[in-house]
């Protein structure tokens, strides 16, 4: 997976993951979870009310002491069978928060190319 950056804001719960250096050119909103993306695909991705959001996907209960803790993130996605797989990594008070999101239908890395 590919090495990332982050923020964490405490006050709002808010958590984002992105590739530092990379621009948004479009993104999509899944509930809690937004998705950006360049022409390589996912560049980016936020957890709004991520304690919540986070602990549904990896079946642990995050904390925002946890998410206050992050020592390391990671992101990465691919298109495979018609499948969106976005996978992501949270390192944070010595354990490592883990899962992937499957998005069905992208016929493309980024719907921006679509429409390249």
């Amino acid at each position: 997976m590919a090495k990332s950056e982050f923020s964490y804001d405490a006050e709002s719960d808010d958590l984002f993951l992105y590739r530092k250096g990379s621009k948004s050119s479009g993104s999509v909103e899944l509930g809690n979870i937004i998705l950006d993306f360049d022409k390589n695909g996912v560049n980016a991705l936020q957890f709004i009310e991520a304690t919540e959001t986070l602990s549904g996907i990896v079946g642990l209960r995050v904390t925002k002491k946890m998410l206050s803790s992050i020592t390391a993130v990671s992101l990465d996605s691919e298109v495979k069978g018609g499948n969106l797989i976005v996978r992501f990594g949270v390192v944070a008070m010595d354990m490592k928060l883990a899962a992937p999101i499957v998005v069905p239908g992208f016929k493309h890395k980024s719907p921006a190319l679509a429409f390249a």
